[in-house]
């Protein structure tokens, strides 16, 4: 688990960064 774990919060942190600029693209959008 310990060796998984830095994984899973990496890819927790670019799922993020994905939706908040999805986000912001649709929401420039008029």
């Amino acid at each position: 688990f310990s060796v998984f774990a830095p994984v899973l919060f990496r890819s927790r942190i670019t799922t993020s960064l994905l939706v908040t600029r999805t986000s912001r693209l649709w929401a420039n959008k008029p």
